[in-house]
């Protein structure tokens, strides 16, 4: 655990103490990540996804906070020491230490990390099995369907592909030339594709 303050808006905290279990997790030391800042400019080493994770974390907070729970937990793709991208589940106690004077300790809290990398990258791995034709990689209608919300767009170009005579393809040279026709067509789309398309 990290003794810290919760909100990504104090970044110039600094870190009293991180266990064995963080630097074997995570590799960083207490002289790496001293304070709030260092910490995450090496954990989120991206501006923009640094700046959407503060967001989300302080949002999260103050739901948390809003219903009386006493701790915010949030799961983070975070980098570690020696540049791998790991998944982390953040989790902070929001109480203070009545048992402490507030003199000492005014608003500083233990946050601690749990290891999720596997169980999150089989989620995403289910998530895309689900989302795409096994066949030709292409998404399919769930799939589609979840790119369709993820779009900010107020409108999206629909392209509608038939092809001619397939059905007489399969029945004389079979199915294997067909899947391979189809596997062809889908490479060539995704190609034709721009990065945001589907």
């Amino acid at each position: 655990p990290v003794l810290a303050p919760v909100t990504g808006q104090e970044i110039n905290r600094r870190h009293l103490h991180v266990n064995k279990a963080f630097i074997q997790e995570l590799g960083y030391q207490l002289v790496d990540v001293p304070d709030m800042q260092s910490w995450f400019a090496r954990a989120y080493p991206e501006p923009e996804h640094r700046d959407y994770l503060l967001q989300q974390w302080d949002g999260a907070v103050q739901q948390a906070l809003a219903s009386g729970e006493d701790i915010v937990q949030m799961p983070g793709l975070i980098t570690c020491a020696d540049g791998q991208q790991r998944w982390f589940e953040v989790r902070a106690q929001l109480q203070t230490y009545p048992q402490l004077p507030q003199a000492v300790i005014p608003d500083w809290h233990i946050v601690t990390f749990k290891d999720i990398h596997h169980l999150r990258s089989s989620l995403d791995q289910i998530q895309l099995l689900s989302d795409k034709d096994p066949l030709t990689q292409l998404y399919n209608r769930r799939g589609m369907e979840h790119w369709l919300r993820q779009q900010q767009a107020d409108t999206v170009g629909v392209v509608i592909i038939d092809l001619d005579h397939f059905k007489q393809l399969n029945d004389l040279y079979g199915h294997f030339a067909g899947d391979h026709l189809l596997v062809l067509m889908g490479t060539l789309l995704n190609q034709a594709c721009r990065s945001q398309d589907c």
